[in-house]
């Protein structure tokens, strides 16, 4: 019962490491903590301001750039699933929690190219 919780908070970890890791090929560690911190705020943010802004065009165009280019973290919430009155359909939640898993290993592997696309003109030396 505990597994797809599991997998979707695993797929959350999963997309932030990647994302701090491809930070940390050109940002200092202070920096690279700040700038996760805003994107995880952010990523759960996005589409709670989007719907707030409809009015406001400025506001309404740069939540709609965070919702595209930060990751969407709103999707790895679970709470109002699992807390509720009518028990889940398991079909409809295994359905759920795959594409919640392939979407967070789509995001890992884009951060990670982008990562090593950073990286790859790096002096080392």
């Amino acid at each position: 019962e505990a597994l797809p919780g599991l997998v979707i908070g695993f797929g959350q970890v999963l997309t932030l490491t990647a994302v701090s890791v491809a930070l940390a090929t050109r940002m200092p560690m202070v920096v690279n903590l700040t700038a996760c911190l805003v994107i995880y705020l952010l990523g759960h943010l996005a589409p709670i301001m989007t719907e707030v802004s409809q009015r406001l065009p400025l506001v309404h165009f740069f939540a709609q750039l965070f919702e595209l280019l930060l990751p969407g973290l709103a999707n790895f919430d679970v709470s109002s699933a699992i807390i509720r009155d009518v028990p889940l359909d398991p079909a409809r939640y295994a359905t759920y929690t795959l594409n919640v898993a392939l979407y967070a290993l789509t995001y890992t592997a884009i951060a990670m190219l982008a990562g090593l696309i950073l990286f790859e003109d790096r002096d080392v030396a």
